[in-house]
């Protein structure tokens, strides 16, 4: 029993060894969807996960989003969900309950989480004032050409690279909610997949990568089954970015 543990260990080890390499010293973005965070054993084995790409020596960075606690959240505070031409539209209030949700708990959970199990991590939040994604209001066009307003629903404009990298050369793993700030300090939402394009556009696609563990280091042993980073694409685990 204990040789065949063994060897299934060596196995994961080697396996992950070409993926260690390639990837050792590089920045790889984390898309991490709110409908995974909701399953705890693969959230265990996510965190284990980040610790240990750290420790070989890449550079992970985590942005997440939170839309299963969010819609949660805004069901308890009594505010009904709007959706506009397929997106979710944000009022005064239902961005009150994302920063308080999302750009600080889920956040800080996330953070301490990390160090539950060994590493260092630091929440890059606007709710914490260390942001690191700016952007701007964004509208979408309905069937007849026209802009239709989505509320505080923004697009990412640019992303401080310097103090992402900063927290990756101190082997801290920086945690980043997909809440924007703007120039004249106002925020909103953004999509994590705005995130991930923005950082690769202005660092180069070599040096952020997607992540390709999804199916290597986050395998669940017990049921073979797969943690995927990036959690499904439910309806409410598609989150805008939040401009505030």
């Amino acid at each position: 029993m204990m040789t065949r543990l063994a060897s299934e260990k060596a196995d994961v080890l080697i396996e992950a060894m070409k993926w260690i390499r390639e990837h050792r010293g590089k920045v790889t973005v984390i898309k991490l969807g709110g409908s995974l965070m909701e399953d705890k054993v693969a959230m265990m084995h996510l965190m284990t996960d980040l610790v240990f790409m750290e420790t070989v020596g890449m550079k992970p960075v985590v942005v997440h989003g939170g839309g299963p606690a969010i819609s949660q959240a805004a069901a308890d505070a009594g505010i009904a969900p709007r959706f506009v031409q397929g997106r979710r539209y944000t009022d005064e209030a239902t961005l009150g309950v994302v920063r308080e949700v999302l750009a600080k708990k889920i956040s800080q959970n996330i953070v301490d989480e990390i160090k539950f199990y060994g590493g260092a991590a630091k929440s890059l939040s606007p709710a914490f004032d260390t942001n690191a994604l700016y952007g701007r209001k964004t509208t979408v066009k309905d069937d007849s050409g026209q802009e239709v307003d989505l509320g505080w629903v923004g697009e990412v404009t640019r992303v401080d690279v310097d103090k992402i990298l900063e927290c990756c050369d101190k082997r801290t793993i920086p945690i980043i909610p997909s809440y924007t700030r703007r120039g004249d300090g106002s925020r909103e939402t953004a999509s994590r997949e705005q995130v991930d394009f923005r950082y690769r556009s202005e660092r180069g696609s070599d040096r952020s990568k997607r992540s390709e563990f999804d199916d290597r280091l986050a395998h669940r042993r017990r049921g073979a089954q797969t943690a995927r980073f990036r959690g499904d694409r439910r309806r409410d685990d598609s989150e805008d970015s939040i401009v505030s």
